[in-house]
């Protein structure tokens, strides 16, 4: 699946920060994958937005009717470094719902 904006298109698993907030602002929900964040992951993740939902990996990876009604069809997933949320990017496209990684995770955000 794609998402338009005008000419722009983002097609890409891994996204950076800049089409992240993009993202964001066309709808797309944040999602901390980790389970409940610590302040620091907090802090982080409200550069993009303030408002956030978290789900336990485990449960995005199993499907769980919950977690997926928890993140909608359109989310940024987020985690440490990028690669848990790459996992399940991938695994929840496979599933025909539209999810990004931010590449790098909170520990690229300054």
């Amino acid at each position: 699946m794609e998402l338009n904006n005008s000419e722009t298109e983002i097609k890409s698993l891994e996204i950076d920060m800049h089409s992240a907030r993009r993202l964001f602002i066309l709808g797309s929900k944040i999602v901390w994958v980790l389970g409940e964040p610590d302040t620091l992951s907090s802090n982080k993740l409200s550069l993009l937005s303030e408002k956030f939902e978290w789900v336990y990996p485990q449960e995005l990876l199993g499907l769980d009717d919950n977690a997926i009604s928890k993140i909608g069809s359109n989310a940024i997933l987020v985690c440490n470094h990028g690669n848990t949320s790459l996992v399940i990017a991938k695994r929840l496209r496979e599933k025909g719902i539209v999810a990004y990684s931010l590449k790098g995770g909170v520990s690229l955000m300054r």
